[in-house]
């Protein structure tokens, strides 16, 4: 049972987390506690998962972690463009002077 992989956690800021968690959370709410079984367990250099079925049964809380996710990752690539912009702006500006 893996949500889903959102890379290394030094690549999350404490306040990073808490948005992910936040987004996350809303779309849990209201959601319907859930039955599933669960199984044996699968290890990986990465990670110790566990089987649960029916799978079916995690679709909302895979959503919603992917969707947290996500938003995180397209928060980082709006910054990072825009630093890239200020900076080849920054750059041009030198040129001319």
């Amino acid at each position: 049972m893996t949500a889903l992989l959102s890379g290394p956690a030094g690549r999350f800021s404490p306040g990073h987390l808490q948005e992910m968690i936040k987004i996350a959370s809303a779309m849990l709410a209201e959601a319907p506690a859930i039955t599933v079984t669960v199984g044996g367990i699968w290890y990986h250099p990465e990670a110790i998962m566990l089987t649960v079925r029916p799978k079916q049964a995690l679709a909302g809380i895979h959503d919603a972690v992917q969707a947290a996710t996500h938003f995180r990752q397209l928060m980082c690539d709006m910054w990072s463009r825009k630093l890239r912009s200020r900076s080849a702006a920054a750059g041009h500006i030198a040129a001319i002077n």
